[in-house]
């Protein structure tokens, strides 16, 4: 579940627009768009724990709601950690952050948990179930597989 930090991602921009000595142009318009794009991204962030501004970027199912709401709860506690969004892919929780500190190894411990509570949880009730592949790969209780 490995995360590109914002300074790695800033390093391959800079590197793009400083390819560019040809078009100052259209090197200072990348430049800006990223910038743009940077900004937008900390603002979308919740960096305080508030579900309520959370809970609309929980692209999943209800029944990993519980899961995210005490993935966000920890991050509050982290200062710097933003919370981006969650999808669901492979049958399990990925979550997308905001983070440059120096307490890497604690929110990997906190995604880790989630990821793992989710491999045993059913994505629409929350109730126990288990990883398995028909067309897809999905977490499902006994109830949720027989009704697709």
């Amino acid at each position: 579940m490995g995360k590109v930090s914002q300074e790695e991602i800033s390093a391959v921009v800079q590197r793009s627009t400083d390819s560019r000595t040809d078009l100052p142009a259209k090197r200072a318009k990348m430049q800006a768009a990223h910038e743009r794009v940077v900004e937008a991204r900390r603002k979308a962030a919740v960096f305080d724990g508030d579900l309520d501004r959370a809970r609309p970027a929980y692209y999943v199912g209800a029944g990993w709601h519980e899961i995210l709401d005490d993935l966000l709860r920890e991050f509050s506690e982290i200062n710097g950690l933003g919370f981006l969004s969650a999808h669901e892919k492979w049958g399990g929780l990925r979550v997308a952050y905001l983070y440059s500190g120096d307490r890497q190894a604690d929110v990997d411990s906190i995604e880790k948990r989630a990821a793992d509570r989710s491999m045993e949880t059913c994505w629409y009730c929350g109730q126990p179930g288990r990883l398995k592949q028909e067309r897809w790969w999905r977490v499902r209780c006994e109830e949720h597989w027989s009704a697709e």
